[in-house]
C-alpha cells in the first residue's frame, strides 16, 4: 500500500457473500490479506466445481489434512479431471490464503502466486490459453448471492445484475436513492422477469 501503510480501516464492508475475509469484517481493516482470502476463495471454488459457501463445506476434511487422499477426492470437481499431485499442492495455497484465522500465519500472496505458476507450468497450461466459451443458454447468476439467477433489471439505466432478493436489499439500503451496482446511476424502478436471467447485461429501456 502507499505510503508504507499495511491496512486501511473502513466502517463500510463491501464484498461478496462467501468471499468476506473474517478477519475484514470483524475489524474493518483491510489489507493484502483480504484480497489473499478471496483468491483462495476463489481458487477452491475453481477446484471444487462449487458454489463459495458449499466449496468451504465440502473441503473441512481435505483442508484440515492434504494429505488426506480420500478427502481431497471429495473436495474436487469429479468432472474437472484435476490431476492429484496439482489439486493438493493447489490445495495447500487455498489452505495458506484463507484456511489461517491468524493473519500472521497465512501464506504470502507472492508466494501463493508463484506456487500456482509452477502448478501451471508442469501441466502444461501457458498464460494465454483460453477455455471454450461458456453456455450462453446458462442461467447468468446474482453478483451479489451468487446463488440465484439474475432475475431483475433496473431503470433507467437497464442493467441486470441481481436477482429478485439482493435487488430488493439494494433498494432499502439506499433509501430511496439507491445506485446501480454497475453504473451507479440512480435506480427509479425495478423490472423483474424470469426471462432477464438469459438476456444481455444491459438493455436499454424504453
Amino acid at each position: 500500500m502507499q505510503g508504507g501503510r499495511t491496512h486501511l480501516t473502513t466502517r463500510n464492508l463491501a464484498g461478496t457473500t462467501g468471499y468476506i475475509d473474517p478477519l475484514y469484517a470483524d475489524s474493518g481493516q483491510y489489507s493484502q490479506t483480504t484480497d489473499a482470502y478471496a483468491m483462495g476463495v476463489t481458487l477452491l471454488v475453481a477446484l471444487s466445481g462449487r458454489r463459495a459457501l458449499q466449496a468451504k463445506d465440502a473441503a473441512d476434511d481435505a483442508l484440515e489434512d492434504v494429505t488426506d487422499c480420500t478427502a481431497l477426492q471429495r473436495a474436487l470437481d469429479p468432472a474437472a479431471g484435476w490431476p492429484e499431485p496439482a489439486a493438493a499442492e493447489l490445495l495447500r495455497v487455498v489452505k495458506g490464503l484463507y484456511w489461517e484465522r491468524r493473519q500472521q500465519r497465512r501464506m504470502p500472496l507472492s508466494s501463493a502466486l508463484e506456487t500456482i505458476e509452477r502448478v501451471c507450468e508442469d501441466q502444461g497450461v501457458r498464460p494465454g490459453m483460453t477455455e471454450p466459451a461458456a453456455d450462453a443458454d446458462a442461467p447468468r447468476m446474482c453478483v451479489i448471492c451468487m446463488d440465484a439467477p439474475r432475475t431483475t433489471r433496473f431503470s433507467p439505466c437497464g442493467h441486470s445484475q441481481c436477482c429478485e432478493a439482493c435487488a430488493a436489499q439494494v433498494i432499502r439500503r439506499g433509501g430511496g436513492a439507491s445506485p446501480c451496482p454497475y453504473c451507479r446511476t440512480s435506480i427509479a424502478t425495478m423490472v423483474t422477469d424470469p426471462n432477464i436471467t438469459n438476456e444481455e447485461t444491459f438493455v436499454a429501456l424504453l
